[in-house]
């Protein structure tokens, strides 16, 4: 029998356990810590149910494509173009090595005065070169399987979306979140794994392609600028001038050394592109990504799979140049891969800390900005590279420029501002190879020129340019030029440089040499809009030469609605005075005028001086003069009357209208007057 006190106490004991229990499971169901646990399980649970449903219902397909359509479309082109690059290397590589490899076993046993001198290995000393041959071979293989991997794994993710990958890791989540349960690993593995292959691994890959575009931007223009440069220095030599034989001399020297330094360039260029693309691009991506992908399984503590993961790659990469390997340690090639196994393993229980995942989240916000810059238009790009040329970041315009220029080889405006771009950096370096790639691009913006008028003035600028340089000593040199463009049958090219020799004999007041060379453009353009330009330049030389009659007759056969208003500046006020003395029909007074209507107000305020000038005296009444004389004024007046109205001067109009209708009246042009007082009464209503 138990003693009743020690029953007793056993009872109260219990009792106390009792209460003990009730407390703490009241305090773990009912409490605080109770409620904060199941609240956040539910709210992750929610927060993965919603993005199932989102992944499941399309939703983040469709937000998805918005911002990575263009990088997937980029990726996919660009993994199209380097499989096809690596195929062909893979092949020729495949050809040389097949070539090379019987050589590579070669004996020779040559023969001295009759004797065998014993058996040479000729193939020793190509041993090297196949072993080069078969690793590059062995290396290509390997980028041309990734590549293609790589684009199966677009082709599959873009088929299946994230629906299959982070739709189900979503569902799997909201079963059990937690690290360590085979639902939360599954989960995370798949949300990663759709992450990574949909948004992390085409970003990444577009980033390191845009990289390599930008060098191939870079190569290529610097290939074409140092070619320009050649071949506008070619263009400076005259083989035929004796004169300059020294110079000359300097000159092929010159283009020798510079052929010789562009050719070594450009391989250089090409072989640092061509590793780019199929050695430092493949390599970084995929280790980007494998980094990632080793980081994530240890952090899910699957560390056998990340192991794994990283044995496999330690396999792949020590590979590379096992062929030289094996040779050089006698068929050891895989020597490394056991250290790297047992490294690898030692370093399987790690888990990344803070700041390792704090780079992934911040690789993964920076390289979709990195990756989604668009080109800039043309407008938006020139005005850009204005700015910076004015604010004296002339380098920066240049480099702006050139992107855009190889991105867009036909824009006429931006190879031009390229040439202003380098005549500017002239002016502050002074450097020789500037101004030729400013004729360069000059030159290139002629040949791009959609009218006569940008043609003209990318000509005039590249001329201007050579004139500096001192290639270009006169008039005689345009001409010879000139010649020589009208030999080979570019007639606008002949036309200005007929009509810039003869520009500079007019200011150097050589106006015979100036009428051939206006007459040899006007010969050239006859049946072109421009003819009528070169007409009034010739008709101002031929009254500037002392040929009234001759002016006139060409002044006759231009039609004023086509006469551009920058040629009849070239009619000085002196000229049209004369002009204006010696025509004596209406028709030909009116057409003089309209040649002078769309000036600007400047010159307008010049001609009015001029015919007031000329008509300073007020016939009110012509007493003393004879008929013939009286019409010849009688035009005149009427002339300067239309020519008062149109510059809105109905006082001033009213006036010569009224001297008009006194000559008329005068020389018995009783019809004239009656026209005359029409447009007097069409003044007084207005």
């Amino acid at each position: 029998m138990s003693d009743p006190e020690n029953q007793t106490g056993e009872e109260t004991s219990g009792a106390e356990f009792g209460d003990e229990s009730r407390e703490s499971f009241t305090e773990q169901f009912l409490g605080r810590d109770w409620v904060g646990t199941f609240l956040k399980g539910l709210s992750i649970r929610i927060l993965f149910l919603l993005l199932a449903i989102a992944t499941f219902s399309g939703l983040t397909d469709s937000v998805g494509q918005r911002f990575t359509r263009s990088t997937w479309e980029s990726c996919h082109d660009s993994l199209q173009a380097s499989l096809v690059h690596s195929g062909i290397w893979f092949g020729s590589l495949t050809g040389v090595e097949m070539a090379l490899s019987p050589l590579a076993t070669t004996t020779a046993e040559p023969e001295v005065v009759g004797s065998k001198a014993g058996k040479m290995e000729i193939g020793k000393f190509l041993q090297p070169i196949v072993d080069t041959v078969k690793n590059l071979r062995h290396y290509l293989a390997i980028v041309t399987m990734l590549i293609a991997a790589q684009l199966l794994i677009l082709k599959v993710i873009q088929l299946y979306s994230l629906k299959i990958l982070v739709g189900f890791g979503a569902a799997a989540c909201v079963v059990q979140y937690r690290r360590g349960t085979l639902f939360g690993n599954v989960g995370q593995l798949f949300i990663i794994f759709g992450i990574i292959t949909y948004f992390l691994y085409p970003f990444a890959l577009n980033f390191g392609i845009r990289g390599y575009h930008e060098y191939k931007v870079q190569a290529a223009t610097e290939f074409s600028e140092n070619i320009g440069v050649l071949k506008e220095k070619i263009s400076d030599v005259d083989i035929i001038s004796i004169t300059e034989l020294k110079q000359n001399i300097q000159r092929i020297k010159d283009i020798t050394l510079g052929g010789i330094a562009l050719v070594w360039n450009t391989f250089v260029s090409w072989l640092f592109g061509e590793m780019l693309i199929c050695v430092f691009i493949p390599i970084l991506t995929l280790a980007c990504i494998g980094f990632i992908m080793h980081q994530a399984l240890t952090y899910m503590d699957m560390s056998a799979m990340a192991g794994a993961f990283a044995v496999g790659a330690g396999k792949l990469v020590s590979s590379l140049g096992s062929h030289t390997r094996g040779r050089l340690s006698g068929g050891k090639r895989h020597e490394g891969v056991g250290s790297v196994r047992k490294d690898q393993t030692e370093q399987r229980g790690k888990k990344p800390g803070p700041k390792t995942l704090s780079c992934i989240l911040l690789m993964l916000l920076i390289l979709p900005f990195l990756s989604g810059c668009e080109r800039e238009k043309e407008a938006a790009t020139i005005e850009k590279a204005a700015a910076l040329m004015k604010s004296g970041n002339t380098n920066g315009a240049i480099s702006l420029l050139h992107t855009f220029v190889q991105e867009n080889p036909n824009s006429y405006k931006a190879h031009f501002v390229l040439g202003d771009a380098f005549l500017a950096l002239n002016s502050s370096a002074k450097d020789e190879k500037h101004l030729y790639l400013a004729r360069y691009y000059y030159d290139r913006a002629k040949e791009l020129a959609s009218n006569d008028a940008e043609r003209n003035e990318a000509e005039d600028a590249y001329l201007d340019v050579k004139a500096s340089m001192g290639k270009i000593q006169g008039p005689g040199d345009f001409l010879e030029l000139a010649s020589k463009a009208e030999k080979v049958g570019n007639k606008d090219r002949a036309t200005f440089l007929f009509a810039k020799a003869g520009d500079i004999y007019v200011i150097e007041k050589d106006y015979k040499k100036a009428l051939k060379a206006y007459e040899r453009c006007i010969d050239l353009n006859i049946n072109k809009s421009g003819v009528d330009q070169l007409k009034l330049k010739l008709a101002t030389v031929q009254y500037l030469n002392e040929e009234p009659d001759k002016c006139l007759d060409t002044l006759k056969t231009v039609d004023a609605v086509k006469a551009s208003p920058s040629s009849q500046l070239s009619l000085d006020p002196s000229f049209l005075k004369k002009a204006a003395t010696i025509l004596k029909v209406p028709r030909e007074y009116k057409s003089l005028l309209s040649l002078t209507k769309k000036v600007s107000e400047e010159n307008q305020q010049v001609i009015e001086k001029c015919f007031g000038d000329l008509f300073t005296r007020k016939y009110t009444e012509p007493a003393g003069q004879d008929k013939e004389k009286a019409v010849l004024f009688a035009h005149a007046w009427e002339l300067l009357a239309v020519h008062f109205s149109d510059l809105g001067m109905p006082a001033q109009a009213k006036t010569a209208y009224e001297s008009a209708r006194s000559f008329y009246s005068f020389s018995g042009s009783e019809e004239e007057a009656v026209r005359i007082d029409k447009a007097l009464a069409e003044i007084n209503n207005s």
